[in-house]
């Protein structure tokens, strides 16, 4: 029993990375070279006008086949059923069949006299059983590329889930860990005998904070309010440990109610706290929200001590981020960490 499951998942990694093209085009083009030769030696056409007619024939036919899976498998696939476009891929391939049979009757007509032939009903059934033939070839050949792009998705599925989740657990771990508590809750004990109102709300912010991770964080996305509700607590509880930290929180359109994943902005936030933390001075984050058309724009600004340099994006890591990002977006985001004398700018753009 583990036999077999070594075999098969070895055999799925090397279908997943491509491990048996080589081996998967070899074998396809013995079965086109076996079909086509079966074709042309089963066909009625003998009044020839060539000496090797039938050898001529059959390059065509292989030539012709080849072409149209090659054509499927490269053009076709991807450009209709991996998008979900099955009526766009039936009349493609209808119309590539077509043509190509009007290829193999040009190439029959040439190389042979098919007015000596005994009549119609054979030529009609020639060429109904060559498109047949060749229908069915692309078809079976489709199943190929669509099993490995499921493949690949469901590998992009399970990693994107396993990373979340690691990506949620490593900010529980770094965001609210035991020193950040201990932090809070005593700076809340000593506000609360001068004042006890500023204490009240350091917990009502610390609750909202925990609630938000323990719990909306779990959710596949979250509206932009509540994950912009948690960066502003998270900044207020830490510029209530330290007065010359200053922040501010913009949004430009209709940012607040976009649905958006959770957790993915406070890596960013975080690194701008933990790197205006030696600021001489006032430290000031600047953030802002925007939208133009369907994607989101996301601004982190922060003063940093000059000629520091940043180390990392918070608890995972900018290399982490990243590819959390390419996880979930693919290719529809951007990123630009910029660098300046007294500054640290993330640009960040996204389409939910």
């Amino acid at each position: 029993m583990t036999l077999l499951k070594e075999i098969n998942k070895t055999i799925g990694i090397k279908i997943e990375t491509g491990g048996f093209r080589k081996t998967g085009y070899l074998l396809l083009l013995c079965v086109i070279v076996v079909l086509t030769v079966e074709m042309v030696y089963n066909n009625d056409n003998v009044c020839s006008r060539f000496a090797n007619a039938r050898l001529y024939e059959w390059l065509i036919y292989l030539g012709v086949f080849a072409i149209a899976v090659y054509i499927n498998n490269r053009l076709l696939v991807p450009l209709f059923l991996l998008r979900n476009k099955l009526f766009g891929y039936v009349i493609s391939m209808s119309l590539c069949v077509v043509l190509f049979m009007m290829v193999i009757i040009s190439a029959q007509n040439i190389l042979y006299d098919i007015s000596e032939n005994q009549g119609l009903i054979p030529l009609f059934l020639n060429i109904a059983g060559n498109m047949l033939s060749l229908g069915l070839i692309i078809l079976s050949i489709s199943v190929f590329p669509l099993f490995r792009n499921w493949m690949e998705n469901s590998r992009l599925m399970a990693e994107q889930e396993k990373t979340m989740a690691e990506a949620e657990l490593q900010q529980l771990k770094n965001q609210i860990n035991p020193h950040f508590l201990f932090n809070t809750l005593n700076n809340a004990n000593i506000k609360a005998e001068q004042e006890p109102q500023l204490a009240h709300g350091i917990l009502l912010r610390l609750g909202g904070l925990l609630k938000y991770q323990l719990y909306e964080s779990s959710q596949e996305k979250v509206l932009m309010r509540n994950e912009i509700s948690f960066l502003r607590n998270y900044l207020e509880l830490e510029s209530t440990r330290r007065e010359s930290l200053n922040y501010e929180i913009c949004t430009d359109g209709i940012v607040e109610s976009i649905s958006m994943y959770p957790l993915l902005f406070i890596p960013f936030v975080e690194n701008a706290v933990k790197h205006s933390a030696n600021v001489k001075g006032s430290a000031n984050i600047h953030i802002m929200f925007s939208v133009s058309g369907n994607r989101l724009y996301f601004r982190c600004e922060n003063t940093k001590t000059e000629g520091r340099k940043p180390n990392g994006c918070g608890g995972l890591g900018l290399k982490n981020v990243k590819r959390r990002l390419e996880l979930l977006f693919g290719k529809k985001y951007t990123l630009s960490v910029a660098e300046q004398e007294n500054k640290y700018i993330v640009n960040l753009c996204v389409t939910p």
